[in-house]
């Protein structure tokens, strides 16, 4: 899952976000792991889109090919 925050990959746990009170530390990765009873891991959401963008991105904005 992606978080707009920095994340604690260890913890799987936002680290001070803004905007977002209470989640601090909050365990985010070991609560989706029990309710969906399912591998979880938590990043940061920049993280995460990066590799999506495929071979289209630069440091610009992603340049998707036409037609899609």
């Amino acid at each position: 899952m992606g978080l707009p925050a920095p994340v604690d990959p260890w913890r799987g746990s936002p680290l001070r976000p803004n905007g977002m009170p209470g989640w601090d530390g909050f365990p985010v990765a070991e609560r989706l792991r029990t309710r969906f009873r399912a591998p979880a891991q938590v990043d940061n959401d920049a993280n995460l889109i990066s590799p999506g963008c495929g071979p289209w991105c630069t440091s610009a904005p992603c340049r998707w090919p036409r037609g899609s």
